[in-house]
């Protein structure tokens, strides 16, 4: 019986000792024992073909598997990881995944006329970071904000008329370099709010339910800025109706002789207004 010789595509590949692994002999066509070679640098290029190399970009692709908590610690090991950590590439992708299923006045998603995502409206930023922002981007923030911008012609204008309407919220005691990392951080702050100012009442309609009835149509009310409110249809007989703050943390509305309407703040960052007999809920329609 002739001897049995391997053929050359099933020889044994040899590992360098750094794979983890400690070659053992080789068999050879000739069925004669061998030392493995190893590979070389040389051989490991040949190998491999060239191609360029980034470091930062490596960095970046796998910081980009940690959360915020996280990459906040990192950036206190020196400026480059500082640099790194605050890179936009990684934080508008968890702004993002943040703002998913959260209702849409609360982010910077927009439906129409086609879908975008800009930075949060209520950011607060320092001179050169708002420098990072693009002209639509700019001008996204200044109509959320409701700032008139009629004759700004230039970018040095809008940004101008950006720091001046931008106020630190609640719980964020500096204005940020970076525009996604302050999205993430000033939405964050804004969806966990309990408390509600008049804004929330006024900036946006409210569907009211009858909780005795769920079936029957809406009533679309609009709680106004001069503290009246109005509603379709009519409550008071065409009449509007006054509303008011009640409670010491704002925590009810009272709207004329009705029973109180206790205010909570919901999972997708909406709000929610309801006593025994009926509950309101914020629509996305601006007044």
């Amino acid at each position: 019986m002739s001897a049995f010789h391997h053929p050359p595509s099933l020889l044994t590949t040899c590992f360098p000792p750094q794979f983890g692994r400690t070659p053992g002999p080789c068999i050879n066509s000739g069925g004669r024992d061998r030392e493995p070679e190893r590979l070389t640098n040389v051989n490991m290029a040949n190998l491999l073909g060239t191609f360029p190399f980034n470091e930062d970009i490596v960095l970046q692709h796998v910081l980009k598997c940690l959360g915020p908590r996280s990459l906040l610690r990192i950036s206190c090991v020196n400026t480059l990881y500082e640099r790194l950590t605050c890179d936009d590439f990684l934080w508008k992708s968890m702004t993002v995944l943040l703002w998913h299923n959260k209702q849409i006045v609360c982010t910077g998603i927009v439906k129409r006329p086609k879908p975008r995502t800009f930075p949060f409206s209520k950011i607060a930023l320092v001179e050169s970071g708002y420098k990072t922002l693009s002209a639509l981007e700019l001008k996204y923030i200044l109509r959320q904000r409701n700032v008139d911008t009629r004759g700004c012609s230039e970018k040095r204008e809008f940004i101008a008329l950006a720091m001046s309407s931008s106020e630190l919220v609640l719980g964020i005691p500096r204005a940020f370099r970076d525009k996604w990392k302050a999205s993430f951080y000033t939405s964050l702050g804004e969806g966990h709010r309990t408390r509600a100012i008049k804004a929330d009442i006024c900036t946006y309609k409210w569907a009211m339910t009858f909780k005795q009835n769920e079936t029957a149509p809406e009533w679309i009310s609009s709680f106004h800025q001069d503290m009246t409110l109005t509603s379709e249809p009519s409550m008071n007989q065409g009449r509007d109706m006054l509303w008011s703050f009640h409670g010491a943390n704002h925590e009810y509305i009272r709207v004329a002789q009705y029973p109180p309407l206790l205010i909570t703040r919901l999972e997708d960052w909406g709000w929610r207004m309801e006593n025994e007999y009926v509950y309101f809920l914020r629509t996305n329609q601006k007044l």
